[in-house]
């Protein structure tokens, strides 16, 4: 994205940036539908605001791949960037006026709200100073696109919002839930998930600890030697 800034930046440049990478709604380019993030003006006005977009799409991407890996953080990114693209520009355009896509803002916003949707009770501050927990950083979000692209044409604002919504829903398992990698016991046993793992390794320290109290009880009654340091029975 810094690349491309750089170079629509260059005057001259701007024009064939937008051209091949913005997306338009139409099909005429259909590889524009995943390359718009990367589009721009190359505006040195909005230099500001395109820093912030790349620095909170790496502090959110850095917190999905650690959870999905950072193929799950392309598909998620991409796919976020596709849907957002087909809702915005493609459904936008039969029903208002044509809307061409430039910037990253989309996708951000779309795995902005999957976070959110992770982790609807943490605590951050908008504009370091405003805190809020991830359910209304989602709304405020979802609000942002719903302004930012519905000036003029409200459905189209609506549209733009739907991919949050996605997200939000992606976010919190109700869709594209993510598949725990499974965990093998060490007794043959194949437990489903981490969690289920911990219950089954807890079961295990139980029924042991269970067997050695009653070893001990057996050698009690029978009046063998306890399990005391050596030497106590002399």
């Amino acid at each position: 994205m810094f690349v491309t800034f750089v170079v629509a930046w260059v005057p001259s440049m701007s024009t064939g940036v937008v051209e091949w990478l913005g997306c338009n709604g139409t099909f005429v380019k259909p590889w524009t539908f995943l390359t718009y993030p990367f589009a721009t003006t190359g505006s040195g006005a909005g230099i500001i605001f395109d820093a912030l977009q790349w620095f909170w799409l790496f502090w959110i991407g850095s917190s999905i791949e650690k959870s999905d890996g950072w193929k799950g953080l392309l598909l998620s990114f991409f796919g976020y960037t596709l849907l957002a693209g087909l809702l915005t520009a493609a459904c936008g355009r039969l029903t208002g006026p044509p809307v061409l896509l430039v910037g990253p803002w989309l996708p951000i916003s779309a795995l902005t709200c999957v976070w959110a949707g992770r982790n609807p009770a943490a605590i951050i501050r908008l504009m370091m100073v405003i805190p809020v927990n991830g359910k209304i950083l989602a709304v405020v979000t979802a609000a942002t696109d719903l302004f930012i692209y519905g000036a003029g044409a409200p459905f189209i604002g609506v549209l733009a919002a739907l991919a949050c919504v996605v997200g939000w829903f992606h976010g919190t398992g109700a869709i594209l839930a993510r598949r725990e990698k499974p965990v093998v016991s060490g007794r043959g046993q194949r437990a489903q998930n981490p969690k289920e793992f911990d219950q089954f390794m807890t079961q295990v320290r139980a029924r042991e600890k269970e067997r050695e109290e009653r070893e001990r009880l057996r050698r009690l009654l029978e009046g063998g030697p306890s399990d005391g340091p050596p030497g106590a029975d002399d």
